[in-house]
């Protein structure tokens, strides 16, 4: 399926389906492959973990600063994750 699946339909619905279809062809089921992995499937734990601690840390009154999360990646496998939080003091 490719842009020409799009051409001659009138109807949006049938539109959005063909994307679906196109989107979850060449993304997201190679993604869910390369997550299911037993290392990504742990650092993606880990991430969320680390995710949730820094929201309590920053969403609340008070706190002035940045929060920055990187991933490093190599060949689809989650390599590091880095996590900094910088306050600013008013």
């Amino acid at each position: 399926m490719g842009d020409s699946a799009l051409r001659g339909h009138k109807n949006w619905f049938v539109q959005k389906i063909v994307l679906q279809r196109i989107l979850n062809k060449c993304i997201l089921r190679p993604m869910r492959e390369l997550l299911e992995t037993p290392i990504n499937r742990g650092k993606v734990d880990q991430l969320q973990r680390l995710l949730s601690a820094a929201f309590a840390e920053v969403l609340r009154r008070g706190y002035y600063g940045t929060a920055s999360v990187e991933i490093s990646i190599q060949d689809g496998t989650i390599q590091h994750i880095r996590s900094k939080l910088e306050r600013i003091e008013k």
